[in-house]
């Protein structure tokens, strides 16, 4: 009895070990495929972005590449200042909030 308990156990784990391999190899499947059609994307986009690079002048405006936009100014953020904790834990809860 035990050993067909046994033996009934270990088909049981034998099925679900191969059905996680074949749900595991579909996984990795999509992924790849996945991967594949986005780095084949990514190289053309690189392509056109050099072929218009190549095409355009030195020096030119790039605002006219498509997700692009022209640069404006020094490119610096204002200065923020942050508020200072004076130590006093009577002023922590207005510091805090």
């Amino acid at each position: 009895m035990t050993e067909l308990l046994y033996l009934k156990a270990e088909a049981l784990q034998t099925e679900l070990e191969e059905e996680e391999m074949r749900r595991a190899s579909e996984d990795w499947s999509k992924y790849w495929k996945t991967f594949r059609q986005r780095k084949a994307k990514a190289r053309a986009l690189i392509r056109q972005l050099q072929r218009v690079q190549e095409d355009e002048p030195k020096g030119a405006d790039h605002a006219s590449l498509p997700g692009q936009s022209a640069r404006i100014g020094n490119g610096k953020l204002p200065e923020l200042r942050l508020p200072q904790f004076s130590g006093e834990v009577l002023d922590f809860p207005p510091f805090w909030a």
